[in-house]
């Protein structure tokens, strides 16, 4: 079938892709180590960079998230037309609704 190699390249090129590497920076990382480098540092520099931001992704989310629950609690969507029970919409095991 495939070489080894090859198939360990794409099993790389998958994670690296799900975990946010952009093909710029997989291209440059690939690049390095075809031409015999070892672009570890490289890798790791990328890899922690994406997990802060989705180390701050979380956490807006998560404001975000308290936010629109308590403007679902209070009534305060700005809705006043709607007759629908905002509460019943909202279902978690945090405390709210």
């Amino acid at each position: 079938m495939y070489p080894e190699s090859a198939v360990e390249r794409v099993l790389v090129v998958q994670r690296a892709l799900r975990i946010g590497f952009t093909l710029a920076e997989l291209a440059d990382v690939l690049k390095a180590r075809d031409a015999g480098g070892v672009p570890c540092r490289r890798v790791y520099k990328i890899a922690n960079e994406k997990l802060d931001g989705i180390s701050t992704d979380i956490q807006t989310l998560k404001r975000m998230e308290k936010y629109l629950k308590a403007l679902f609690i209070t009534g305060t969507l700005g809705f006043k037309r709607c007759l629908w029970p905002a509460r019943a919409y909202v279902h978690d095991s945090d405390g709210w609704g």
